[in-house]
């Protein structure tokens, strides 16, 4: 037996949009899981927005090896990081975690990098990004798992300032644009 399940905006009823920082986004679609911000750091501060998508698949029909998830995100944004005596860095990235319906994690996967700007001391630089799609994807065995999974998809930009420096990781668009879980 096998199982295939592809989720991609509009989200599926109970699917959960989960936005944290909330004072640095700028947009916020949970339909379409999709999310802007303005994130900066400034001297000695580390700051981090992140949407989360959330689905769960239907009932699975064993037996199966093997469990896949591909999860698909893109972003346009920009990360800078500037540092004088200390250390900056801006990063967005994306990442998974599966789990069952008692929230026991089964496999996570990444971050992966959609962009990433670090800066010791006494150096600086800066550069856009467009229409960047990243792929988190792991593959765990399948073994004793009947119930239906949750999927948690993440996309974090991060900006970290470590003493007299400053860091950003903007977006203008960001999105969890595909969710896929099959067995092989």
């Amino acid at each position: 037996m096998s199982f295939d399940f592809r989720f991609g905006p509009p989200w599926p009823t109970g699917a959960a949009t989960i936005v944290s920082g909330s004072d640095r986004v700028t947009r916020f679609d949970r339909a379409a899981g999709c999310f802007a911000t303005n994130n900066a750091a400034y001297f000695t501060q580390t700051v981090q927005v992140s949407l989360r998508v959330r689905v769960m698949t239907g009932a699975l029909r064993p037996p199966f090896r093997f469990i896949n998830v591909e999860t698909d995100s893109t972003a346009t944004g920009r990360v800078e990081a500037a540092a004088l005596p200390g250390f900056a860095r801006g990063r967005v990235e994306a990442a998974v975690t599966v789990m069952d319906t008692s929230l026991r994690v089964l496999s996570t996967a990444g971050p992966t990098f959609f962009a990433t700007a670090e800066a010791p001391a006494f150096f600086g630089m800066g550069f856009p990004f467009t229409g960047v799609t990243v792929f988190a994807d792991t593959t765990f065995s399948g073994t004793g798992i009947t119930g239906p999974l949750i999927v948690d998809v993440r996309i974090n930009s991060w900006a970290t300032a470590v003493g007299w420096a400053n860091a950003a990781a903007d977006l203008q668009n960001a999105c969890v644009t595909q969710i896929h879980v099959f067995s092989s």
